[in-house]
This record gives C-alpha cells, sequence and structure tokens, in this order.
C-alpha cells in the first residue's frame, strides 16, 4: 500500500505553522480510504461541538492506500469538514490519472 506516506501534515492557517506528526497506521487501516480515513481524523480533531463555520474547524485532506499505484481509479484524494448545510461530515473527492 503505497499512497500513505506515514506523515500527518498540519498546517495552522491562523499561526501559520506547520507540524508534522506520524500517521497511526491502525486507525488507518481501520478506516480504509481517504475517506474513512478523513471522517474519523475529523471525529478527533473536531468532535461533535465545533460548529461547521467556526475557525476551530479543519479541513482535512486524505489519501487513501491505493493512491498513486496502477490500480484503476485509484489515484483520488478526499477532502472532509464539517458540512454547513447537516452539521455532519462533508466528503468531496477528486482526482484524475
Amino acid at each position: 500500500m503505497n499512497g500513505w506516506t506515514g506523515q500527518v501534515l498540519n498546517v495552522d492557517l491562523t499561526t501559520g505553522t506547520i507540524e508534522t506528526q506520524p500517521l497511526d497506521m491502525g486507525q488507518a487501516r481501520l478506516f480504509l480510504g481517504g475517506r474513512g480515513l478523513g471522517a474519523r481524523l475529523l471525529w478527533d480533531l473536531v468532535g461533535p461541538d465545533v460548529e461547521p463555520l467556526d475557525p476551530a474547524n479543519v479541513l482535512i485532506f486524505a489519501a487513501g492506500p491505493l493512491t498513486a499505484t496502477g490500480y484503476q481509479t485509484s489515484n483520488r484524494f478526499s477532502v472532509s469538514t464539517k458540512s454547513p448545510l447537516t452539521g455532519t461530515v462533508l466528503d468531496a473527492n477528486s482526482g484524475g490519472f
């Protein structure tokens, strides 16, 4: 599985700080794919108490384990955050070859 680099990059746009942390590979395997991992990270980082338009909300770009491999339709990534419409997980994905 080559899509994961084993790291998470945190960029704080308010303070301008950038920090690298190790990716919890056990958690990455449990919540497989960019969408699943993004939803889990969203829960861990903001939980149910942060409002969608709150500055504390996060925007997560996540790749799945097959990203950058030769498998068809594997070159995709997900963007996850809290939806202003529903207050739950908002997920969008994009990719190409």
